[in-house]
């Protein structure tokens, strides 16, 4: 981007220096370690967090205009309103210029460094500052020995005290990039993580939403596990420990078989993103009904009931995160739906009429994905899911959600003596079901059918 090189040097013309820092220098560095000192072709379209050391707000916004319409955004800070950023668009890309910040004092610090700076973030490897003009990666915090080391460590003791979302940040930021937390991490979550409940809900949801788009989300899971922060979720916490029948689970109790769904979910092939993590978040919750119902009869874990005792628990779970309504109705879905079908006589009855129990919030695709993944979390002693999508859709001809009806409810009215009401209804679900078995596959064999029920029809109206 020439822009921002130009950017950097009128920074610079004002006695300021200009650098690129979080995610991007960060994500560079990992796709090629190289490639940083190669110009800026390894930048990425996206968020550009711009930080200008040295200037005032003035200064930063006379440069800013000098490259297109800009303006000083405000945040509240103890109370009142100060400058957070520089705001400009130059063409279709909008870029936000920030002042450094330094612990324990409010707003931009011109005068800070890119230590004190750095240490205002969250993780080691985000405080990166890359010079725009220079090209030099200024690493005050060890940053790239963590990225060496797949390491995710905290910039200073108390950054989750200033800010509990980190702990869910961290779960993301390990699921996202594979890596693995730091002892000085564990030990800080373990301390902080009950600060969690002073994190709002509408900041909550997205970090899960990020979390369900990640490759290797069991690293997330385990953080949260192993540092203790599942506490703060009862639903998940309930899954440590809870038995199940080693015959049909020889991965352990619930949550190590969560964990495994979780991943074997991100690595089903062919699933469209959406797609992937909506049932991510199924596969997360699909057996948090287990707790509620596992007993021990003759020495077996049982567990049978679990499906429709977790829809609740999964319900409590989402709404406590802010998901939007429409995932809680996919999800849900997929929960209370999940043990339906055994998977050695596929039928086109069964599928069928499991696919109006799925609709309209899911499909037969989602209960796939979902049934693919529950069985490859049964490690180490069963085969991968014997059945493709194409092979599990065979029996209903390809199709993910239920057949058109044959009928409607005014036909059915115009055909009969009932009047509209429940009745109306009732007979509709009889109808579907003989569609999902064969019986009626026209709507001639749908007249027929319901003259063999013993109904004085009024005549077929095409």
């Amino acid at each position: 981007m020439e822009t921002l090189r130009r950017l950097a040097a009128a920074i610079k013309t004002r006695g300021g220096r200009l650098t690129l820092t979080g995610g991007q220098p960060r994500d560079a560095w990992l796709r090629e370690p190289g490639s940083l000192g190669q110009g800026l072709g390894w930048l990425k379209p996206g968020d550009l967090d711009l930080v200008a050391f040295g200037l005032e707000w003035p200064a930063i916004l006379e440069v800013a205009r000098a490259f297109g319409r800009a303006g000083i955004i405000l945040s509240r800070q103890t109370g009142q309103k100060s400058p957070a950023l520089v705001r400009f668009r130059q063409g279709p890309v909008v870029l936000e210029i920030s002042q450094p910040k330094a612990l324990g004092r409010s707003g931009g610090q011109p005068g800070a460094g890119f230590a004190e700076d750095a240490l205002t973030r969250d993780f080691t490897i985000n405080a990166l500052h890359y010079d725009l003009l220079t090209g030099e990666l200024l690493d005050p915090l060890g940053g790239l020995a963590d990225l060496q080391a797949r390491r995710l460590r905290l910039c200073e003791a108390g950054a989750l005290r200033r800010d509990p979302l980190r702990i869910l940040r961290a779960m993301v930021s390990l699921a996202k990039l594979g890596l693995s937390p730091a002892s000085s991490l564990l030990a800080a979550t373990r301390r902080d993580w009950p600060a969690l409940t002073l994190v709002s809900r509408d900041r909550l949801w997205p970090e899960w939403a990020k979390w369900a788009k990640t490759a290797w989300p069991r690293l997330g899971l385990e953080f949260l596990r192993e540092s203790q922060a599942v506490k703060f979720w009862p639903e998940l916490a309930a899954l440590v420990g809870a038995p199940q029948n080693p015959s049909f689970h020889p991965e352990g109790d619930a949550w190590n078989h969560t964990a495994l769904v979780v991943q074997a979910m991100a690595e089903l092939p062919g699933l469209p993103a959406w797609r992937r993590a909506s049932g991510l978040l199924a596969s997360l919750l699909h057996d948090v009904g287990k707790p509620r119902v596992v007993r021990v009869e003759d020495g077996k874990v049982l567990t049978s009931g679990h499906a429709p005792a977790g829809v609740a628990v999964a319900k409590s779970f989402l709404r406590a995160q802010g998901a939007p309504h429409k995932t809680v109705g996919r999800v849900l879905k997929l929960v209370r739906w999940h043990m339906e079908l055994t998977f050695q006589s596929l039928s086109s009855q069964g599928l069928r009429q499991l696919a109006r129990h799925l609709a309209p919030e899911s499909d037969l695709e989602d209960f796939w994905a979902l049934s693919a993944a529950d069985w490859n979390g049964r490690r180490p002693r069963f085969e991968l899911f014997p059945y493709s999508l194409e092979e599990f859709l065979e029996p209903v001809g390809g199709l993910a959600t239920p057949p058109q009806p044959l009928l409607l409810g005014g036909e059915l009215i115009g055909l009969s003596y009932l009047r509209p009401g429940p009745g109306v209804g009732r007979w509709l679900r009889r109808l579907a079901l003989a569609q999902d078995s064969g019986a009626a596959r026209t709507r001639e064999e749908a007249q027929a059918w319901l003259r063999g029920q013993g109904w004085g029809l009024r005549g077929f109206q095409a």
